[in-house]
């Protein structure tokens, strides 16, 4: 699809992309052609599949988008739109004719996913109403099986949102190594702030009120290899994320 200039960021799952085709065109002559192109790699993917497997012949990729390029010219042309230009032409146009500036966004839900075996899961949330606001964090361990072993959760009256997540962050790290029982486990902490996470693994500039508990944070980590800060998407921090918005809710 990177042929036509398209960016799809959508759930891995087969199923998760399929069910999100239909709404990533808005026009109808895009939907259309969007349609088009789906049931276009299915057909083409199927007949190199039997080639392979029935003729023997080895596969070719090159071939194969070579025809799926070619069928999506003429389908689109039998659709009637462009039904009067040529079909060089319109397969050279394809790229325009098929993406639609006005697409609708699909919001795609990702599910929590568990570490491999051993290994534990800190999802962490930090959030206020304001900037600075009332804020609260809250972070929630759990192992392999999804099995809730530890939850952190406080209030933290006027903070802003990304010192809130720095916060939840912090204290987390200050919480795992502290437990005698943690200390030996590999822990990956997950928020679901890009600019926290960018921050403290330094691939960004932050600003100056967060210095000294990056620092701190860093000073920590510096004691162990076994707990790295990673970022996660926001539907798949649910749990923590209800609990900094409880938190919020008791400050009022």
């Amino acid at each position: 699809m990177g042929w036509w200039g398209i960016s799809l960021c959508s759930n891995l799952e087969l199923v998760g992309r399929i069910e999100g085709w239909p709404g990533l065109c808005a026009s109808n002559d895009s939907k259309r052609a969007w349609f088009v192109l789906f049931f276009t790699v299915c057909w083409t993917i199927w007949e190199n599949r039997n080639v392979v497997v029935f003729v023997g012949k080895e596969a070719n990729f090159s071939m194969a988008l070579d025809m799926i390029k070619f069928r999506m010219a003429w389908w689109f042309k039998n659709c009637g739109v462009g039904s009067n230009e040529n079909l060089t032409i319109l397969l050279l146009d394809l790229e325009i004719r098929c993406v639609d500036e006005n697409g609708h966004k699909i919001k795609v839900f990702r599910l929590w996913s568990p570490p491999i075996d051993h290994d534990l899961v800190f999802n962490v949330d930090g959030s206020s109403r304001g900037n600075p606001g009332l804020a609260g964090i809250r972070g929630v361990l759990r192992d392999a099986n999804g099995k809730i072993l530890c939850i952190v959760s406080s209030r933290v009256e006027f903070f802003d949102a990304i010192l809130a997540e720095v916060l939840a962050i912090h204290c987390v790290c200050v919480l795992i190594l502290s437990k005698i029982y943690l200390v030996d486990r590999y822990i990956t902490i997950l928020s679901d702030s890009k600019t926290a996470v960018s921050c403290i693994n330094g691939d960004r500039i932050c600003h100056l009120k967060y210095v000294n508990m990056l620092y701190d944070i860093k000073q920590l980590l510096s004691s162990t290899r076994l707990v790295s800060i990673d970022y996660t998407a926001r539907s798949s921090n649910s749990l923590a994320k209800s609990g900094s918005d409880l938190q919020q809710e008791r400050l009022e």
